[in-house]
């Protein structure tokens, strides 16, 4: 072989091998960033919904006063959005605890503990209110 066919041949080689390393490497890449995205998506939409039921059991806690008889559509969004702690905040041994004694028993102070506890894994500022801010509003049966 002439130094030019040798020559020609390594630079095809090279530039085969330089193709198929930079597929790779931009294959490995697309999967990474689908797969990092994938995750950001899946805990923004858990982080949503964690805020959507504080605010909503924040909005609903007059369901459970003494107050006059409320609309049955309103326990049922009460107790649906009890029912979605679980789900959502398993991984936090403090708030199913917290879930658990206001389960056993029913009172402001544990509810108004469950509703802070909640409020800690997000941005909400439920820690800066009171218990007068919470209990004002409603009087646990």
């Amino acid at each position: 072989m002439t130094d030019a066919v040798l020559s020609n041949s390594i630079s095809f080689a090279s530039g085969i091998l330089g193709a198929i390393l930079g597929a790779l490497v931009a294959g490995f890449f697309t999967v990474w960033a689908v797969r990092k995205s994938s995750q950001d998506l899946e805990a923004n939409e858990i982080r949503r919904q964690k805020i959507e039921c504080i605010i909503a059991l924040t909005g609903l806690r007059w369901v459970i006063s003494n107050g006059p008889a409320q609309p049955n559509e309103y326990k049922a969004k009460l107790m649906y959005e009890m029912n979605k702690i679980p789900s959502l905040w398993a991984d936090d041994p403090e708030v199913m605890k917290n879930l658990r004694d206001f389960s056993a028993d029913r009172t402001n102070p544990r509810f108004v503990l469950l509703l802070r506890n909640l409020g800690t894994t997000t941005k909400l500022s439920t820690g800066k209110l009171s218990d007068a801010d919470y209990c004002n509003t409603f009087l646990v049966q």
